[in-house]
Order: structure tokens, then C-alpha cells, then sequence
């Protein structure tokens, strides 16, 4: 389930919540499991295009304490331009993106993304109200 949010005082601003459900919290950690790892063994990549293509970094970021587990990571992606804009060698933007297990579910809060740091973190308060509603319904 994909949900979208934007706000009324910032009209850039749009955030997404992914949740992606699992046959039990066993699976559910296995799969963050393997996302932790990832995390831990890929720092760049790079995809094919035009000129270099685009080259992303990663970088893990202190995750809030939310759920039963959580990671948050920072991704910077340089796109080269030059062939369109000569004046402009690449156009970056960064995104952070926090993932939060509850039981089964795990719920990947993003925004999209921007040039700015100050503006590329979810909410806090959003985040703890998603994942407290995913308690709830554990618990019915």
C-alpha cells in the first residue's frame, strides 16, 4: 500500500508511506534483515544514461527509535547534464528515506526528493502516528 501526503504550507513538499506486508513477523524480519545488509555493503552505485548516467551515494543516518526495529539512510544522486545544460555538469538531489518494521509490516517512510538538506526529512510526528496506528491493528 502506497499513501501520499503534501503539505498545505509547503507546496514542494511531498512525502510517501510504502507498506508492504509479510506472512509473519519472522518473514518480516528476515526481509529487514536483508535491507540492513544491503545498507552495510552498498555505499555507490551507479545507473547507465545520457553522459555518466547518474551516480548515488548512500549514507546511513541515525534512525528514530520507532517500531520494532528501524533503519534510516541518506541517498545523494548526481545526475550528469552537460549534454542538455553546458553550464551545469550534473543536478544534485537528496532523499532520506526511514524504514520501520512493526510485527509483519514494514513501513518506508520517504520524501521525494530535493537539493536541500533542510527540507528532505520526513516528519517525525507523522512517522510515530503511522506506526502507532500499525501497533493498534496488531494488537485487534
Amino acid at each position: 500500500m502506497i499513501q501520499t501526503f503534501h503539505s498545505k504550507e509547503n507546496l514542494e513538499w511531498t512525502g510517501r508511506t510504502t507498506l508492504t506486508a509479510h506472512p509473519g513477523p519472522a518473514g518480516a524480519a528476515a526481509e529487514f534483515e536483508r535491507l540492513r545488509t544491503a545498507m552495510q555493503a552498498c555505499r555507490e552505485y551507479r545507473v547507465p544514461g545520457v553522459g555518466s548516467g547518474t551516480r548515488a551515494t548512500l549514507a546511513p543516518v541515525r534512525a528514530p527509535g520507532l517500531g520494532d526495529e528501524a533503519v534510516a539512510y541518506t541517498q545523494t544522486s548526481c545526475t550528469d547534464v552537460s549534454d542538455i545544460n553546458p553550464d551545469a555538469k550534473e543536478v544534485c538531489t537528496i532523499n532520506r528515506t526511514t524504514v520501520v518494521r512493526v510485527g509483519s509490516v514494514i513501513a518506508e517512510f520517504d520524501l521525494a526528493p530535493s537539493p536541500s538538506v533542510e527540507t528532505m526529512e520526513f516528519p517525525a510526528e507523522l512517522m510515530a502516528r503511522q506506526v502507532q496506528r500499525l501497533r493498534d491493528l496488531r494488537q485487534s
